[in-house]
């Protein structure tokens, strides 16, 4: 019983689904918040529509350009301000992917720096495709994490394939800087809430809680 809780405990639900309707939403939350639910991740949007007493308790959590990450920096700091504005607790912030992938080291490091001063009282966290980058843009991303740590860095949008399984975050998971919390994703026919925790995993999120998985 205790392993279960703890699990639920440390379990995100996805209400990223674009077509999800605010009314749609309200009523998972509810049902989330009778789980004990860590929180629940929203497009901007729905952040503006769902009332803080839709889900007390819940972390409010929203998304910075999602989930491309090809918005401008100027962009993403100004999504970073909505996210205080419509009281999120923490925003999930995708980093522009052919920076992290090839991009000239100086200018993702001014993307992470600038990033985490916009929004101070947020708890920030980074997004990046871990399974489709390279060994070298691995070691770059985690050279500059230890000099901009975010709250958490999440390893994949939940969007693309393949998603980084059991295996990817035990082996990141010892990586990462000590205070810098890994999130993983949960997906109907890939990997499963409960050994990604086991794996290592802080968080996991899925758009099915109570289940094995399901899409964001």
């Amino acid at each position: 019983m205790t392993g279960r809780v703890d699990a639920v405990g440390r379990t995100e639900g996805s209400l990223l689904d674009p077509a999800l309707t605010a009314e749609e939403a309200r009523g998972r939350l509810k049902v989330w918040h009778g789980f004990g639910l860590a929180g629940a991740v929203f497009s901007p949007w729905l952040l503006g529509e769902v009332p803080l007493d839709a889900a007390p308790g819940l972390k409010r959590v929203g998304t910075v350009a999602f989930p491309f990450g090809t918005h401008t920096l100027t962009s993403k700091r100004v999504e970073l301000l909505e996210c205080v504005r419509l009281l999120a607790s923490a925003a999930e912030v995708v980093l522009t992917p052919a920076l992290v992938a090839s991009g000239p080291m100086s200018d993702l490091e001014r993307e992470m720096g600038d990033l985490l001063k916009t929004a101070p009282e947020l708890e920030v966290r980074f997004v990046v495709e871990w399974a489709r980058l390279s060994t070298p843009a691995r070691a770059k991303f985690l050279r500059l994490l230890r000099d901009f740590p975010p709250a958490a860095v999440r390893i994949a949008t939940g969007v693309y394939a393949p998603l980084p399984g059991p295996s990817e975050v035990s082996s990141l998971k010892p990586l990462l800087p000590k205070k810098v919390l890994l999130k993983a994703v949960a997906a109907e026919g890939g990997p499963r809430v409960e050994d990604l925790l086991a794996a290592g995993a802080d968080r996991v999120e899925t758009a099915r809680p109570g289940r094995s998985g399901g899409r964001p």
